[in-house]
């Protein structure tokens, strides 16, 4: 499973990175938007995990790219922006989920449980919703 990871805090991307690949996922990252909306024309991904607040372009919009080009991957919001709205907005586009707080993430680095539990659940739901 590909897994691409658009997050501009190095911290943040790399304790994600990590977290996935000791799971034995092959993961991307990058840290803007336009080289989010590069990567994802240039490979196929199973699963985004998408920072919303990005430079460049915004990540709603990166989302909204996303979901022109492809809508079956299933996207995980890791952002500090978690206003209703923008979550609203997220999973108007579908495949979408957010998780916690990313300010919480890097305040336990420790624990990647949670967030890989999230990533989890949503793969299966969109696996369940697709057959």
């Amino acid at each position: 499973m590909r897994i691409l990871v658009v997050e501009d805090d190095k911290a943040v991307a790399s304790f994600v990175r990590k977290g996935l690949e000791s799971e034995q996922y092959a993961v991307d990252v990058t840290g803007n938007g336009e080289d989010a909306q590069s990567l994802f024309g240039e490979a196929d991904f199973d699963l985004v995990i998408l920072d919303l607040v990005l430079p460049k372009i915004d990540g709603l919009e990166v989302l909204k790219h996303i979901r022109r080009r492809k809508p079956s991957p299933p996207v995980l919001i890791l952002s500090g922006r978690a206003r209703v709205e923008d979550r609203v907005k997220g999973l108007d586009l579908g495949r979408t989920i957010t998780s916690p707080s990313r300010s919480r993430l890097a305040s336990f680095p420790h624990e990647f449980g949670p967030y890989l539990d999230d990533l989890r659940i949503l793969l299966v739901s969109c696996c369940e919703s697709s057959s």
